[in-house]
């Protein structure tokens, strides 16, 4: 995965760019490949999975450009995608935050992310499948290929790593909104990602999703859209995976819950 990534951003076509790989501790040779193969690249490597948020921050604190990509290493880069996004940042100050159509690896003309809408009262962040071949304001970007501007960073700070994986790149979109900022999806940008290869079968996976989720309701919703969204996604959200798509595990969406009022509450 990591090399064709690499690769795909070798062939850009939009040449003056700096690319750091953070090695999130890999079990694999992730890092003596880069050592090897990309003289070229930055490493930054750790000997532990401390999540995505702040891997990506260790990166962003030393990145020197006055835009920062972040790409996941299961993401191939079509060769105008920077050149794409940074153009569309520059036609006006307030985008802050851009990324572009993303199709399945495995299936390469299959539209998997085209902007993301947020849905407050029921506590759900989905794919907005609407408008998907227009330039169009939406509420977040994925962040296993985003572009942003460092005045968003200097502005609103960096990820919050108290998400270890899922719904940070939501929750930094919103701040990013809230600051004043536009979120764009631009739909010739494009990328292809190997959805789920990062994670795998990790036996954490789960885990991780629900507590990113409840974590995100907390911070990020009124009082009553809380009422409404943690009532959606434990009663009827929680049946529908349990008997229609026999994919949910009470015992560990509760472990989740509990988490997440910790980490937000104290």
């Amino acid at each position: 995965m990591l090399a064709t990534c690499i690769e795909s951003l070798r062939r850009q076509t939009l040449a003056d760019f700096e690319v750091i790989v953070v090695d999130n501790g890999s079990t694999d040779d992730s890092a003596a490949y880069v050592r090897e193969h990309c003289p070229d690249c930055r490493l930054l490597s750790y000997t532990e999975n401390m999540g995505f948020s702040k891997r990506n921050n260790d990166g962003i604190r030393v990145a020197t450009g006055r835009y920062i990509a972040l790409v996941s290493n299961d993401v191939t880069l079509d060769e105008t995608w920077l050149c794409d996004l940074v153009a569309v940042a520059q036609q006006n100050e307030r985008i802050g935050v851009v990324g572009g159509a993303q199709y399945h690896a495995d299936e390469r003309s299959r539209l998997v992310f085209s902007g993301g809408r947020v849905w407050r009262w029921l506590g759900s962040c989905l794919n907005d499948g609407s408008r998907a071949n227009e330039t169009k304001d939406v509420d977040w970007i994925s962040g296993s290929a985003i572009l942003f501007r460092r005045e968003v960073i200097d502005k609103i700070g960096l990820w919050d790593e108290g998400y270890r994986a899922y719904f940070e790149d939501v929750d930094f979109c919103l701040r990013a909104k809230r600051a004043g900022f536009r979120v764009v999806y631009h739909p010739q940008a494009i990328a292809w990602h190997g959805v789920g290869r990062t994670f795998g079968k990790d036996p954490q996976r789960r885990r991780y999703e629900y507590e990113s989720k409840f974590r995100f309701i907390f911070k990020n919703l009124s009082r009553s859209q809380i009422v409404a969204a943690l009532f959606f996604q434990l009663i009827p959200v929680s049946i529908y995976n349990q008997f229609v798509l026999h994919d949910e595990d009470i015992r560990v969406k509760l472990l989740g819950f509990l988490a997440a009022i910790r980490s937000v509450y104290g």
